[in-house]
């Protein structure tokens, strides 16, 4: 079955105060519910990926644009400063990762396809730390194609057509003896669903006959028998059947049936189960208990009425519970939203030549400032329309699971035909079939923290005698690059260390180690990618012979970019930094070594014209820094915090180790300093030529490793033919992606220029409002 995707710790902090309630007299009046409480320590999030396309070929880059759009009605919930986005291929394995900065609203970011990638079908997804919580049912996941020119892709002349057909009871279950509706859902790979249905039973008898409503998806009435067998057989117009048995009758249950009109929703329940006395209904709308009903059986029958308005637009769960509590039944259904953007894009002309101007203007009825991203591309047989927008996936997509063909449809207006189609829907993914009571132990399993501040990056520490977490241990991690960066964590009680770490951009080196490393242990460094999975799999990658051509096309465009225009695709943009001095910040005073006589050992060094350091004995031979105390003319006692290129080193011993040729500068930083439990009455970085730590021997249980940061992001390369001399240009131009931006704003006018290629273009731009509301547009022009 279809597990629907909502927020399962809503239901928990519901059900600890409704399940006992419904043992006291007054039944349901005594719940209290307090979702917005709830809602507040654990806040849900939400994301949207806008591509620029969704056909691509290896060495091309995938640009892509991340919206936040959680529930209009929690806008302070989506906190996370962090998106991570990989690329999985059809074995569940990442083949690209990226970590995305987001702002309050978005972010946007890039891959690019390397050359080693097979042809097939690809996962693009989008998740934060803290949706890793609720299971990768929540994570955004958008079907990617991917075309290799360099390795052989055997192309077929035939399709295989995989037909089926799938069941759903109307609440769950088939009572016997009670009427019952049954939705089914046909899939054919082609979506040529047409034929006649049959109800058959064990003696091949016709109990009814059915045809599909709209995208395969309709229904049919019958009482079944607990006697009989049943089946059903559909028989498409070209002569393919399938056929499938119904699911099991159960002698004694329950049957829901939902009727909807212009102001209600009306639940009608039936049972032949004598000892049914008192049911109870919980409708729930996102993470929102929207109303708690109880209601007495009577002679098999119970009624519920609902105001649409009290349950509020989108998806709505309704669960029966009986008077011990179990859930009986369950239903989805939907309310279209009221509150519609339109967005309107006038394209300047409808037919263009090649290397002319386009002009652009968004304009909305209700909305003078909006978020929105602009991708124009090459339609063709491959590369098609896509049918996912921001409004169906906030509305529809992002609460069901599994696939859906068409989602614009039921959000394209009220009509008699979109409302019936859109009631199919939720019937062929209304019972999940969870167990309640298990997931109520779970209501305090949060294990990842949201990314508020930026990234986190954890690590465990286990002892390796005992293998129990070490806890309350100083953990520190620096990130010896040009700015230094220095964070600090203590172990938890799994052994858990967390840093938030702010403005590490692009590809670097890490180190995370004990800062009093004593003791037998190891550390661990924790991926941030979720290694989590859905049970969606994707079919093989099938290309018919008639489409050589076309994939030849796509690979001299890729190939021509790459010798032509190499430099002004792979540009990047220098990321802002808030601070770019050190964590210590400045020196109060320096050395450059390369100014003073060069002595042999570090410890002449220091002795002979660093005076802020003396060089004591701290007993058994070894040598102690001591700093200079500015107040009293003297030394003190108690440790610095001694460092190579930001890497505090343990043990200052080592110091005395390293090669004085290779130190280009000594800072001096006369601070107090707290990390962790320890306190330091200053601070001396001793700064290589390299900034690679050279020459000293790092703790042997530090983790030294290098670690992709925030992505710099790339600046999208779109030509100028505005003169002459570049419109005549020889340089050849088989761009599929026309344009491309992630920041434009409704009521701006957007230019780019035509290629080289012909054909059909299509402009597509999606983003939200200044209200939170989604919006997107679709329109085409033509290349001749």
């Amino acid at each position: 079955m279809y597990m629907m995707k909502q927020n399962i710790f809503v239901v928990f902090v519901f059900l600890l105060n409704v399940i006992p309630a419904f043992s006291q007299n007054d039944g349901i009046r005594e719940v209290q519910l307090n979702p917005e409480d709830y809602l507040k320590s654990r806040p849900s999030e939400k994301l949207f990926v806008h591509t620029d396309k969704s056909f691509y070929t290896t060495g091309e880059i995938i640009w892509f644009k991340i919206y936040k759009c959680g529930d209009s009605l929690n806008k302070d919930a989506a906190a996370s400063k962090v998106a991570y986005v990989d690329l999985i291929d059809h074995n569940q394995v990442p083949v690209l990762k990226a970590k995305i900065e987001m702002d309050a609203m978005d972010g946007d970011g890039s891959l690019e396809l390397p050359l080693s990638l097979n042809s097939g079908y690809y996962t693009l997804r989008a998740y934060t730390n803290w949706m890793k919580n609720f299971g990768p049912e929540y994570f955004f996941e958008k079907k990617i194609t991917l075309f290799n020119p360099f390795k052989n892709l055997p192309y077929n002349k035939d399709t295989v057509v995989l037909n089926s057909i799938d069941l759903f009871p109307e609440g769950g279950e088939l009572v016997n003896g009670i009427l019952s509706q049954v939705a089914f859902k046909i899939n054919r790979p082609d979506g040529l669903v047409s034929g006649k249905g049959y109800l058959l039973n064990k003696n091949n008898d016709t109990i009814s006959r059915f045809t599909p409503f709209k995208f395969g998806l309709g229904s049919f009435y019958f009482t079944p028998e607990k006697t009989q067998f049943y089946k059903v057989v559909f028989v498409f117009d070209d002569n393919h059947l399938v056929s499938k048995p119904l699911p099991q009758i159960l002698e004694v249950g329950y049957v829901m049936h939902v009727d909807i009109d212009n102001q209600k929703v009306n639940i009608t329940v039936h049972s032949n189960d004598p000892s049914a006395s008192e049911i109870y209904l919980i409708a729930k709308n996102r993470e929102y208990i929207k109303a708690a009903k109880t209601n007495r059986i009577s002679e098999g029958v119970s009624n519920f009425s609902i105001s649409k308005s009290d349950l509020g637009p989108g998806i709505s769960q309704l669960t029966i519970f009986t008077r011990a509590k179990q859930p009986v039944c369950e239903r989805l259904i939907f309310i279209p939203p009221q509150q519609k953007e339109v967005l309107t894009t006038n394209v300047s002309k409808q037919v263009y030549v090649n290397r002319e101007k386009v002009s652009l203007s968004m304009s909305s009825t209700t909305s003078s400032r909006s978020n929105l991203s602009v991708s124009v591309f090459q339609l063709d047989s491959l590369q098609k329309n896509d049918e996912h927008d921001i409004a169906s996936y906030v509305w529809l997509e992002s609460e069901l699971h599994g696939n859906i063909g068409n989602p614009r449809f039921y959000l394209s207006d009220a009509s008699e035909e979109v409302i019936r189609a859109a009631d199919f829907l939720m019937l062929t993914h209304g019972w999940r079939r969870i167990y309640w009571h298990p997931l109520l132990n779970k209501s305090s399993s949060i294990k990842f923290l949201p990314d508020t501040t930026g990234q986190i990056i954890a690590c465990k520490v286990t002892d390796n005698n005992t293998g129990y977490p070490v806890k309350n241990l100083d953990m520190i991690l620096s990130i010896p690059q040009s700015t230094y960066q220095l964070f600090s964590a203590i172990t938890d009680e799994s052994g858990m260390a967390r840093f938030r770490v702010n403005e590490f951009f692009g590809k670097g080196e890490a180190v995370l180690q004990a800062l009093h490393p004593n003791g037998n242990y190891k550390i661990e460094f924790i991926d941030p990618f979720s290694e989590q999975h859905t049970n969606q799999f994707h079919e093989q990658l099938i290309i018919t012979s008639d489409k050589k051509k076309l994939l030849e096309n796509y690979s001299v465009g890729m190939q021509s970019q790459h010798i032509y225009s190499a430099d002004s695709i792979q540009k990047l943009l220098v990321p802002f930094l808030r601070d770019t001095f050190p964590f210590f910040g400045r020196p109060q005073n320096f050395y450059l070594l390369d100014k003073y006589t060069r002595f042999t050992t570090m410890e002449e060094v220091l002795r002979e014209y660093v005076r802020e350091i003396n060089v004591g004995v701290k007993g058994k031979g070894n040598l102690k820094f001591k700093l200079l105390n500015e107040n009293n003319h003297g030394f003190y006692s108690e440790d610095i915090l001694v460092m190579v290129d930001g890497i505090p080193i343990p043990d200052p011993d080592k110091i005395f180790s390293i090669n004085p040729l290779s130190v280009r500068r000594i800072d001096i930083i006369p601070r107090s300093y707290i990390l962790g439990h320890s306190f330091f009455y200053g601070l001396v970085n001793f700064c290589t030529y390299q900034e690679n730590h050279d020459g000293i021997d790092i703790d042997p249980k530090a983790i030294v490793m290098d670690y992709d940061g925030l992505q710099i992001k790339r600046e999208f390369y779109s030509p100028d033919y505005s003169s002459q001399e570049r419109l005549k240009s020889r340089i050849p131009d088989f761009r599929n992606t026309l344009y491309w931006s992630s920041h434009v704003q409704v009521h701006q006018q957007v230019q780019f220029y035509t290629g080289d290629k012909k054909g059909r273009f299509l402009v597509v731009i999606q983003g939200i409002n200044n209200e939170g509301v989604p919006m997107s547009s679709f329109s085409e022009f033509e290349v001749k």
